[in-house]
């Protein structure tokens, strides 16, 4: 029963740290703003990308392949955004992955999807959903990006905020009670019930 204990509590401990690890280091979208209105303009910012990103690509709907390719990305590229068959004058790329689409339209709703590839050989995908609200859902967040592309400002230049933190914050707790929990396991085992299995015989 010791030796089931311990391998379990083990086990427990690896596989909690191991799920935590992966959602955390999922890839992430968060549109900006959530929904926007006709004629705005839309950021998917790209979030909790670790490591160097070594090419980018974004694509209209779900299937990454050439005749939805939006564009190529290459953030160390001196004409880094390489256009594709879906490119429309109003998509602009960014060096952390993220994507800007302006003056949206009706036919702009729908699926999106990312594939960024990390050096040496690690690949990166997600999706996200764009939906357009009324014109009355007008964000602060939007005037500040529509103000910086009227004032000449290049939107290759322009990059989100930096992903939160919170997320790690939340995964190192989470990691930590599940060890506390798993080493007073191990002792309430070791110091209360072993003694009373030797005592009783």
């Amino acid at each position: 029963m010791e030796v089931f204990y311990k391998h379990f509590s083990l086990r427990a401990c690896f596989l909690a740290l191991w799920i935590i690890l992966v959602q955390a280091s999922r890839l992430h979208i968060v549109s900006i703003p959530e929904t926007p209105a006709e004629g705005q303009n839309v950021t998917f910012s790209v979030e909790r990308v670790q490591g160097n990103i070594r090419e980018v690509n974004w694509y209209r709907g779900m299937a990454s392949q050439g005749s939805t390719r939006i564009f190529t990305f290459f953030p160390r590229n001196p004409r880094p955004q390489r256009n594709g068959v879906q490119f429309t004058n109003r998509e602009f790329g960014f060096h952390n992955g993220s994507i800007q689409i302006t003056g949206l339209k009706p036919s702009d709703v729908g699926q999106y999807n990312v594939v960024i590839i990390l050096r040496p050989q690690e690949i990166l995908n997600a999706s996200v959903e764009l939906r357009l609200g009324t014109p009355s859902v007008a964000t602060s967040t939007a005037t500040t990006v529509t103000t910086a592309t009227t004032t000449g400002t290049s939107p290759l230049m322009e990059v989100p905020k930096e992903p939160s933190k919170l997320g790690w914050i939340v995964a190192g707790v989470l990691v930590g009670v599940l060890l506390c929990g798993a080493l007073v396991a191990i002792m309430v085992y070791r110091f209360v019930l072993q003694k009373s299995e030797h005592s009783t015989g």
